[in-house]
């Protein structure tokens, strides 16, 4: 009877610390989602306490699992308290946190464009903080963070590439986001995560201005700053054959730092197939295109599929490059590598 009560009491304790554990646990990824741990760095943790929770169930005696469940408790209480005391000044520190972002400091990417220096970038379809960690590091002069294509997890992707260590003699990629649509809260959103340039997609000249007014408010509440500054660069995009129909009046709009052709939509909008090496006739209308940018004291700038269609665009002016994407990249060194050792007919 005693060792029947002594394993119930036992097996009693042993589910308190397993819970205590798990509302440990639990604690610590909303902690981490509020202050921006990075997503790995919140496996670790995680991994640790699940390591030390099972040594504690295996070889604790009850006395010392009374204490650690005990210690749990109080270090919630102490959590929850910090919690509500950080929850009661959430709207005053969101509002300098956000203003903070977007403080005068230099945005080199725009520098560049303006000095006429052409800006070779990746286009990122992998919505995941370690690619674009590493990524970001490669040497590639910014990376385009897709948040219309993809899943993409902009602040941790932008806390990743912040912390990325460049490759010797490279520097640390910038960071360029492109919101699915023109939208004010997108753009504030973006903005008050720290991305100094936003690439936002247009139909005509009066989307655009609508797009330079969108951050010229959202600037303007968090810091009194105005589009034109030199940390922030706002890019629109033209992928359509009416927004093409409407370039230069978009390319004239004061505000827009510079004018990005999605050829392949373009393509598609002609008849052609998505993807595929321009025609001469697409490979003229995009000469005339980045042209027409440039001669409206824009930066142009474009998806370029293939090595000779970089060096084509960059002969006709283009500023700022996408050369590739990282899932074409990740594909690509994937193929190459099992062709190396795969043996044939296997």
């Amino acid at each position: 009877m005693d060792i029947s009560l002594a394993a119930m009491t036992q097996l009693g304790l042993q589910q308190e610390l397993h819970a205590a554990f798990a509302r440990w646990m639990n604690l610590c990824e909303i902690t981490a989602r509020q202050d921006g741990v990075l997503q790995e760095d919140l496996q670790q943790e995680l991994a640790w306490l699940r390591h030390r929770r099972d040594l504690l169930l295996q070889r604790s005696t009850p006395q010392r699992m009374r204490q650690v469940v005990a210690d749990i408790q109080n270090a919630e209480a102490w959590v929850h308290s910090s919690l509500r005391a950080r929850m009661q000044d959430l709207r005053a520190q969101s509002l300098a946190d956000e203003a903070g972002a977007v403080t005068a400091q230099v945005n080199p990417f725009k520098q560049a464009l303006q000095a006429g220096l052409a800006q070779i970038g990746l286009w990122s379809a992998l919505p995941f903080p370690h690619a674009s960690k590493v990524i970001a590091g490669a040497g590639f002069d910014w990376l385009l963070l897709d948040t219309a294509h993809t899943p993409a997890e902009v602040q941790l992707q932008l806390e990743a590439m912040a912390a990325a260590t460049p490759s010797p003699g490279q520097r640390r990629s910038h960071a360029v986001v492109r919101p699915a649509w023109c939208d004010p809260q997108a753009i504030r959103q973006y903005l008050g995560m720290g991305a100094q340039t936003l690439l936002l997609p247009v139909l005509s000249a009066e989307q655009a201005r609508t797009a330079v007014e969108a951050v010229r408010v959202v600037l303007s509440e968090l810091s009194g700053m105005e589009p034109g500054t030199d940390s922030i660069c706002l890019l629109v995009q033209v992928e359509t054959r009416e927004a093409l129909e409407q370039l230069q009046a978009i390319a004239s709009v004061d505000g827009v730092d510079g004018v990005f052709i999605g050829p392949a939509d373009l393509s598609i909008g002609q008849g052609g197939v998505g993807g595929d090496s321009p025609a001469d006739g697409m490979r003229i209308a995009i000469a005339q295109a980045l042209a027409t940018v440039r001669a409206c004291g824009k930066a142009p700038g474009i998806l370029a599929p293939d090595p000779e269609s970089v060096q084509n665009c960059l002969d006709a002016g283009a500023l700022f490059v996408v050369v590739g994407t990282d899932m074409q990249l990740l594909r690509q060194g994937a193929d190459a590598l099992a062709s190396r050792f795969k043996r044939s007919g296997d």
